[in-house]
């Protein structure tokens, strides 16, 4: 608890300085809750909060006024990102993973301070971190005088809203360089992006020649899987079974594999148009299947379950590795580039038209068989490589957004960490040596908190009662902030 504090400041545990409302708190599960708003209006409805926020509708309430909850368990409590305490008003339900609080001086200025908490040393857990109430009522809370505590409010009011607005701005960024990239591939496999390329290159082969006649797909049979789209002209179109050979890795039965051990990719190491390696794993495996099994640059993979499709383009040199059964090794016959490949199921798996070939009902597997079966458009191979090349250009244009974006975000996050802890240093707003102490206002909120405490026993007695009577529950607060004002 020693800190050196600027003048007129003090430091108490939490327990101190709000009364924890957590005997208030009820949990009702999702399905009673529907029950019981099932034919009621909204004007009929109250807030039902848990450890993040609101989380849905109920029709009572348990407590009325203005609080401060704080996440008792499943709250971003090392996510300075992300808020663990939060303001609520009116008519409310909380369930038992929010505490409620109700500060003995400002509301607001203890859900600031909450907001900025190193709680390290104060939750437990290590997946789903808790905030018991015991540790709860030990934070130290730093408390500059009341007045100060206004002041400190009203400047982080009009700054944090502001930092909030850049962040939603900042947070549309992903989901508008996600829709970017998919209108880029969507362009790609179908033709638009190379418009301009074929007008200005007339003199370009049909790709007739990559294939022969026994390879070919009729025309009509592809474009009604693309949903009528028109082929561009001298393109043509095939199954992939007549185009590439097909291969599923290798069973990782421990008691069957012998050999020697030799590294290998699981679906999990494939991810789209690259490879996570950090995660691989060691397989027995024979010399007759490690020919069968290699791998080679141009190959692509294709993940058999786990995200049916997902798939990247082998083209490191490392060639002393192998593949599991859950994936596919597709390699080219005839001159069309494994990319367009890529391109084209990423296309498919976010239009959810590659759902139309897996089989399963709730784990879902891309076969052999249907793989085989997936048509594709090939272009002639100078448009082929036009079209990675300039998928490559928008991609790392995308990517260089990413980056700034990551970048950005980084330093919005950090500033609204800086701003409060200015604000509890003491920094961010002007001292006034007029005003009174912290130490008496501590003073004024013990001989207060007692009977705040009693009144609020008071009315739960009478909110029982009604309740026996068969009204409805009114619970009340006591006025939050007059009993102790200077």
């Amino acid at each position: 608890m020693r800190e050196k504090l600027p003048e007129g400041w003090a430091i108490s545990y939490l327990e101190n300085c709000a009364v924890i409302l957590d005997s208030y708190r009820k949990p009702v599960s999702f399905e009673e809750r529907c029950k019981r708003i099932e034919g009621k209006s909204m004007e009929a409805l109250f807030p039902y909060y848990g450890a993040t926020g609101k989380i849905g509708l109920i029709d009572d309430y348990l407590l009325d006024g203005r609080f401060v909850l704080i996440g008792e368990d499943g709250a971003p409590f090392f996510d300075f990102r992300n808020r663990v305490a939060y303001i609520v008003n009116g008519k409310i339900w909380v369930n038992n993973h929010a505490h409620v609080l109700l500060s003995n001086t400002d509301n607001d200025f203890l859900c600031y301070f909450l907001n900025q908490f190193d709680f390290t040393g104060y939750v437990t857990g290590t997946t789903r971190l808790k905030l018991t109430q015991g540790k709860l009522r030990k934070i130290p809370v730093k408390l500059p005088p009341l007045n100060e505590q206004k002041r400190i409010v009203a400047k982080l009011d009009a700054i944090m809203p502001r930092i909030e607005a850049v962040k939603e701005r900042l947070e549309k960024i992903p989901s508008i360089l996600k829709r970017f990239r998919q209108s880029v591939l969507t362009a790609a496999v179908t033709g638009k992006l190379t418009e301009k390329w074929r007008e200005e290159h007339p003199e370009v082969e049909s790709a007739d020649g990559l294939l022969n006649e026994k390879m070919r797909m009729d025309k009509q049979h592809y474009a009604s899987y693309w949903n009528d789209f028109d082929i561009p002209q001298k393109w043509i179109c095939a199954l992939l079974k007549n185009i590439a050979d097909l291969r599923l890795g290798k069973m990782l039965d421990s008691s069957k594999n012998k050999g020697v051990s030799m590294l290998y990719l699981r679906n999990i190491n494939v991810r789209w148009f690259g490879f996570d390696l950090e995660s691989l794993k060691e397989i027995r495996i024979t010399q007759a299947e490690k020919e069968a099994l290699s791998i080679q640059p141009g190959d692509v993979f294709v993940c058999e379950g786990g995200e049916p499709g997902r798939s990247a383009v082998w083209k490191a040199s490392e060639s002393n590795i192998t593949f599991q059964k859950a994936l596919h090794r597709v390699r080219m016959k005839i001159a069309f580039l494994p990319d367009l490949l890529v391109y084209n199921l990423k296309v498919d798996a976010d239009k959810q038209k590659l759902d139309e070939l897996f089989t399963g009902s709730t784990i879902k597997h891309f076969t052999g068989r249907s793989l085989a079966a997936y048509p594709v458009a090939i272009p002639p191979l100078d448009e082929q490589k036009e079209i990675v090349r300039q998928v490559d250009k928008l991609f790392t244009l995308a990517d260089k957004v990413e980056e700034h974006y990551q970048k950005a975000r980084a330093r919005v996050d950090a500033l609204a960490q800086s701003v409060l802890a200015k604000a509890f240093r003491g920094e961010l707003v002007p001292q006034n040596p007029d005003d009174e102490p912290a130490e008496k206002l501590l003073q004024r909120i013990q001989e207060e908190k007692a009977k705040m405490e009693a009144e609020l026993k008071t009315a739960s007695r009478s909110a029982r009662e009604t309740r026996k009577n068969g009204a409805k529950t009114q619970r009340t607060q006591p006025e939050e902030k007059q009993a102790i004002e200077p």
